[in-house]
């Protein structure tokens, strides 16, 4: 894949839940089939990390580029037209997804085949080498890697007679309907043996934990074939379904969604839910608290199904694709993780009481943002023109301080956001600014 770094570095929605969290505005591409296929290619050279390498090429590249965006943005903004190619939103969400070159990477259709993420550790055989990190992946008879791209269930299955399953074990048993093996791409993470681990970065012994393989696994899965971001999601089943929500918790802004099946939702807090519906089936008393809660928050999208079968998993799937570019945003962050979802980023401070917090939310009517947060000393704002109008000033209200601030859209913001992760298909940021937020007024 051509821009493999971004992600080393890390339908329309329902019309009810469009309704309550979807921006007022939406995109849709402008460029023609041929100029959209050119504008692909341009991005991935951009983002080529063997370009990126060499500053000549990465100038020639980058130069390319800009002026593809300006020609493409003189009708839209003719006095600055580089302004104008880069609020194409739509356009360069699709051109960052075309300019990946998926590959089968010698996996067979209709197969279970196993992936080991670190063969080069492995191989070493070296006294500290990391123990083999691996996931199975089922790829539908149907798939190919220039058609449509495909969801994908992120899979992190529980425990046998004692031991974590494995992935291909796993899919022996699991989701077997075929109508949802011929929709999905499936993707089971082989946990470490150390279930304490399943939700932290590391096992006791320092080796990767579940939440490192998993993000190291989905990472693979997406470099390499085609995958619907708007799309993803992580699923635990008995053991795993608790490990599934609290990584879920993480990376709200990854996931279109978060499902248990066989085993209870774990001690995780709603808190960063806001965005992320959650479905369970046969799950317990932790699942219908989850619930409850996600219901007094406002939220309300947390699902329980008992007899919740392999269909119903795909019509609730279906029901339930990523917003990219919510209009509200509420984040908890911890740490290190979460620091980050959707638009927002921060950096969080130690309170003497409380909690860290930040709640944002865009009125696009007037083109304002606003920020309300406590324990939190920075916020970075990542924006497209989804998002707010970025030919106009936007005004920023920081715990009930305003400023009203000119915000020029960058193309070195733009790659440096891909090529780092920030943004990816589905959504795309063409301008980053940091705020400082003040102390909240008592």
């Amino acid at each position: 894949m051509v821009h493999k770094a971004a992600w080393v570095a890390l339908a329309a929605a329902s019309l009810a839940l469009a309704a309550l969290s979807s921006p007022l505005v939406q995109q849709t591409g402008e460029l023609k089939k041929g100029d959209q296929k050119e504008l692909a290619s341009l991005i991935g050279a951009a983002l080529d990390p063997e370009k990126t390498k060499d500053a000549e090429k990465k100038n020639k590249a980058v130069t390319e580029l800009r002026k593809f965006l300006e020609k493409a943005g003189k009708t839209r903004n003719s006095k600055d037209p580089l302004q104008g190619g880069l609020s194409l939103t739509a356009d360069l969400s699709k051109a960052l997804y075309d300019s990946a070159d998926y590959k089968m990477a010698g996996k067979k259709l209709g197969e279970v085949v196993t992936t080991v993420l670190n063969p080069k550790q492995v191989a070493a055989k070296a006294p500290d080498k990391e123990d083999p990190m691996s996931y199975a992946l089922w790829l539908p008879k149907a798939y190919r890697v220039d058609g449509d791209p495909y969801p994908l269930l992120l899979c992190l299955p529980g425990a046998k007679d004692g031991k974590a399953q494995t992935g291909e074990t796993f899919l022996q048993d699991n989701w077997m309907d075929p109508a949802l093996r011929e929709k999905v791409l499936i993707a089971v993470v082989n946990l470490p043996e150390d279930q304490a681990s399943w939700s932290e970065g590391q096992t006791a012994a320092g080796k990767p934990g579940g939440i490192a393989v998993t993000m190291r696994a989905l990472r693979d899965v997406r470099e390499k074939y085609a995958v619907d971001c708007d799309r993803i999601y992580i699923c635990g089943r008995e053991a795993g379904v608790a490990a599934a929500i609290s990584i879920a918790s993480k990376f709200p802004h990854i996931f279109a969604g978060a499902i248990g099946r066989a085993g209870d939702s774990g001690a995780t807090p709603i808190d960063n839910f806001r965005g992320l519906p959650t479905f369970f089936a046969g799950a317990g008393a932790q699942a219908a608290e989850f619930e409850k809660k996600s219901k007094e928050a406002g939220y309300d999208n947390c699902t329980l199904k008992a007899d919740g079968s392999d269909l119903d998993v795909l019509t609730w799937m279906t029901d339930h694709p990523r917003i990219a570019n919510p209009v509200k945003v509420t984040l908890y962050p911890g740490k290190p993780i979460p620091s980050k979802a959707y638009w927002v980023k921060v950096q969080p401070t130690d309170v003497a009481s409380g909690v860290a917090k930040v709640e944002a939310e865009i009125d696009r009517s007037k083109n304002t943002i606003t920020i309300t947060g406590n324990g939190i000393r920075q916020v970075t704002l990542m924006l497209n023109d989804v998002l707010v109008d970025l030919d106009k000033p936007v005004s920023v209200i920081l715990n009930g301080t305003k400023q009203d601030a000119l915000l020029p859209r960058s193309l070195e913001d733009m790659l440096d956001m891909m090529f780092n992760g920030f943004s990816e298909p589905g959504r795309v940021y063409v301008v980053r600014k940091d705020f400082d937020l003040p102390v909240a007024a008592k």
